[in-house]
């Protein structure tokens, strides 16, 4: 190494060590701004007569219902994972999305949960590009089904207001997106012949190729993605009943119908939310927007959120437990 290879070779690690840190400082900061905005908005004294509704006996009923989610999400993932020919068992990939949700929530070390499970599934697969396959059809599915949902429940929110017309607008979107969800499955198989052909005539990297053909692979199955497409139903409607579940207990007394119309909506925005750590400060916003749109007051559309993000913290601490569970018993078989 030259005197100018070691002058370039310290700066660049100085870079990468500072990167993460900005990173973080930029999220912290990201989720301070937005979180001191919404209680600026909302006032105060309105949240505080809320928050004082909040209890232990309040967060103990979401969790269970909150498990109930988590099961479908990890069920669906496994459902990915075997349309392409892999038997990984439910209870590792619990783990592995456990472990995924503390590095997404908290965000520490500057890693993301999708890239922490994307790795140590890898490890068991052998394949990260199938791995990251599996992951992406995971993803995919909640980006169908968020928009029919959100349509079938705004149609019957503007139905119940006689407001006819925009009854059908949204009926018509729900239907116009379910036809393409539709579509896209059934041209899958297609799409995928083509990638495989693609990826053999050019010179790509292996994980490339092992993501094109994970993805051939799955396009081939479409009952696995008919499978993938009711079990998201299936976890929507789960959060939607936590969301209720919440609700009653916080006597916020919020309608089941707003809920079904407006929490498709909220999940839609929070889905591109990486700048803000662990999308706190960035949900507040969007479930006090949308609910609003729906006659939702601010401070209890807040109040919803916070204790819904308590339940997520509850199972990213759990996540957190068996990620350093497993690195320990890791650093002590390489000890033996």
């Amino acid at each position: 190494m030259t005197m100018t290879d070691e002058g370039v070779a310290p700066s660049i690690a100085g870079r990468r060590a500072r990167f993460p840190l900005l990173k973080s400082f930029t999220k912290v900061t990201a989720s301070v701004a937005l979180c001191a905005g919404v209680l600026w908005i909302v006032g105060l004294e309105r949240i505080a007569g809320e928050v004082r509704s909040i209890s232990l006996s309040v967060l103990l009923p979401v969790l269970p219902a909150m498990s109930a989610g988590v099961l479908v999400t990890v069920r669906r993932w496994q459902v990915a994972l075997m349309a392409q020919g892999w038997r990984v068992p439910l209870p590792l990939l619990l783990r592995l999305y456990l472990g995924g949700l503390f590095f997404n929530f908290l965000g520490f070390g500057g890693l993301g949960g999708y890239a922490y499970r994307v790795s140590m599934l890898a490890k068991h697969t052998g394949s990260g590009g199938g791995a990251a396959v599996s992951l992406l059809a995971d993803r995919s599915v909640d980006a169908a089904s968020l928009p029919i949902i959100a349509g079938v429940g705004l149609s019957l929110f503007w139905f119940e207001r006689e407001a006819y017309g925009l009854a059908v607008l949204a009926l018509g979107g729900a239907v116009a997106c379910a036809l393409g969800a539709y579509g896209v499955i059934r041209g899958g198989r297609y799409a995928g012949e083509r990638w495989v052909a693609w990826a053999a005539a050019q010179r790509v990297p292996r994980a490339l190729r092992e993501f094109v053909a994970g993805g051939a692979t799955l396009a081939r199955h479409p009952d696995a993605a008919h499978r993938l497409f009711l079990l998201s139903l299936l976890f929507q409607a789960s959060m939607i009943l936590t969301h209720y579940v919440v609700s009653w207990s916080l006597n916020l007394r919020i309608p089941l119908l707003h809920l079904i119309a407006f929490m498709p909506l909220v999940a839609i925005v929070m889905s591109p939310a990486p700048a803000v750590l662990g999308g706190l400060g960035g949900a507040q916003v969007a479930y006090v927007y949308m609910l609003g749109l729906g006659g939702i007051e601010g401070a209890k559309a807040l109040v919803l959120s916070l204790v819904v993000a308590g339940g997520i913290f509850v199972f990213s601490l759990l996540g957190g437990a068996v990620f350093l569970w497993d690195r320990l018993r890791s650093a002590r078989s390489v000890a033996l």
